[in-house]
């Protein structure tokens, strides 16, 4: 059963990495720019909330 739970679950990652790649594909590189810069500040959050 958890096999099968995890297959599913990286099916739908690997979904969600294609959908996310082709509307990254359609996107400007200045909005590509504001995108990294978003994910980069989350990152950073993330790691400030883990720390403290």
């Amino acid at each position: 059963m958890a096999a099968t739970i995890g297959k599913n679950d990286l099916r739908e990652q690997k979904n969600d990495v294609q959908e996310m790649a082709t509307f990254l594909k359609k996107m400007s590189e200045e909005e590509r720019k504001k995108i990294k810069y978003i994910m980069v500040g989350m990152q950073l959050v993330k790691d400030i909330e883990k720390a403290g």
